[in-house]
């Protein structure tokens, strides 16, 4: 053999085929299952990272963890209109890796993605997932602090606020790993996502603190439920900044 690592690999492989051969005829069902680890098992003889059993009734895979750094804390966050925005996906629980303006919208008649500058090292990101019966949930919960509470500061706690009478908000943040994020979108290769992913700011409260060194501000949060995770943006950051809205 020509890699020794896989010398433990090969006996299990021929082990299963041994007893997959005794026991065909007298447990066609046990074969059956011996058939699937030989698959398995040939597919790691092949280098294969993750891999994904064909299983009788459900699919599944393996996750192996990424030994480069990988630190915490959010780096930028942006809000927007999710009906102004388009995303682009290959498959159903693919990463997004493009995003366009729909049409009508323009960043010269006030559309893009609105950038939150909040207070450094002061964001977190959190989504707790739950059963109910056959039913799955993932609650999102995007915290941010806004530092100085000011008219700017009112001005954009009041849209953030009007933003969920009539409809919702497009949350897109980038961690400090590089990874992107993106949440509450509405249009998916030109066309609605089948259930409406509605996130809204929903426990926001300012704070003026009491000492000359307190924080003042706000620590706003943005909050929706889903029944997936929130997909991962591989189209680069630049894709974002260069629909960046301005003039605010």
């Amino acid at each position: 053999m020509k890699n020794p690592k896989h010398l433990g690999v090969f006996i299990l492989l021929l082990a299963a085929t041994m007893c997959m051969a005794a026991a065909m005829s007298a447990a066609p069902a046990l074969a059956a299952h011996i058939h699937h680890a030989i698959h398995g098992v040939t597919a790691m003889l092949h280098g294969s990272k993750n891999v994904g059993f064909a299983m009788l009734s459900i699919p599944l895979t393996g996750f192996l963890k990424d030994c480069n750094p990988n630190q915490g804390g959010i780096s930028r966050i942006w809000v927007a209109d999710p009906a102004d925005f388009n995303f682009t996906q290959a498959g159903a629980t693919d990463p997004y890796t493009a995003v366009a303006l729909n049409s009508g919208a323009t960043v010269a008649g006030g559309s893009g993605f609105f950038k939150v500058d909040f207070t450094y090292l002061e964001a977190t990101y959190k989504a707790a997932q739950s059963v109910k019966g056959t039913q799955n949930k993932v609650s999102h919960t995007l915290t941010a602090q806004l530092p100085k509470i000011s008219d700017g500061l009112n001005a954009f706690l009041f849209q953030a606020m009007e933003a969920a009478y009539c409809s919702a908000l497009l949350v897109v943040m980038q961690f400090n790993t590089g990874v992107i994020k993106v949440m509450g979108e509405a249009w998916v290769n030109a066309a609605p996502i089948p259930a409406v992913f509605r996130i809204v700011m929903d426990g926001t409260e300012e704070d003026s603190g009491k000492n000359y060194d307190d924080f003042s501000g706000a620590n706003v949060s943005f909050k929706g439920d889903y029944w997936r995770p929130a997909f991962t943006f591989t189209g680069g950051l630049a894709a974002i900044t260069a629909l960046e809205a301005t003039g605010f």
